[in-house]
């Protein structure tokens, strides 16, 4: 789904930058100057670690000027707890817009945020056609 989201931003030509948790907080965006698929190989060494909790990602984002000088963020989530709706709220109030995008197999799990002027919630289901997504 990351890559995905991250080729269509890539094709349209909208500037992006790839966040996560790795042993420690990683920013990654593809180069202009490269094709797609260095960009691609790269993504493609990322490793997730049970220990990475959204938590952490989203306390080293926080913190950084870079992050939060955005306009929009795309988030995505394989669930949603009262602590990702106070990140999200928190991101809101920065004015950053959100569009999160809830991967999951149980379409209910997205209805725990609601879309709004703020911020744009979707479901992906795991096996689904992404084309009906973006």
């Amino acid at each position: 789904s990351a890559l995905a989201i991250s080729y269509y931003l890539f094709r349209k030509g909208i500037s992006q930058k790839l966040c996560y948790m790795g042993q420690d907080f990683k920013k990654i965006s593809p180069d202009e100057r490269h094709d797609f698929d260095q960009y691609r190989r790269e993504l493609s060494r990322m490793s997730f670690d049970k220990q990475n909790r959204s938590d952490v990602l989203f306390a080293e984002a926080l913190c950084d000027p870079e992050v939060l000088s955005c306009r929009v963020m795309i988030l995505l989530l394989f669930s949603v707890t009262s602590e990702t709706e106070s990140i999200c709220a928190e991101l809101n109030d920065r004015g950053i817009y959100l569009i999160i995008y809830v991967v999951n197999e149980d379409e209910s799990a997205v209805h725990a945020m609601r879309s709004d002027e703020r911020r744009t919630v979707r479901a992906i289901l795991p096996d689904g056609d992404l084309r009906e997504v973006l």
